[in-house]
């Protein structure tokens, strides 16, 4: 079995979590554009959301956000497994500490 890095697991999941909302920003900005767009008078000819650019953005931007979703869910799923010890941990042991002890 490979031993994998939760050090380097929750990281990484930090970065996904970054571009998920990233990708999500980006995603609200444009169709609130695009309603915004719709309301517009007189109206905008051809209306953006008839455009096929903005159609091909949008479910560019859905798709990346479903993928950077199953992604994460996927390295959860491997946080929970180095954390139960069902797979090793590939992370140096903790470093040992000396402390003072009071009589």
């Amino acid at each position: 079995m490979t031993a994998l890095s939760l050090k380097e697991l929750l990281r990484e999941r930090e970065e996904i979590h970054k571009d998920w909302h990233a990708f999500m920003a980006a995603y609200d900005l444009l169709r609130q554009r695009i309603i915004e767009s719709n309301e517009l008078q007189p109206p905008r000819a051809p209306l953006l959301h008839q455009w096929s650019g903005s159609s091909a953005v949008c479910g560019s931007l859905e798709l990346s956000l479903h993928a950077i979703e199953r992604t994460r869910d996927e390295y959860d799923r491997l946080i929970k497994l180095v954390e139960s010890g069902e797979l090793p941990n590939a992370d140096p042991p903790p470093r040992p500490r000396l402390t003072l002890v009071g009589e």
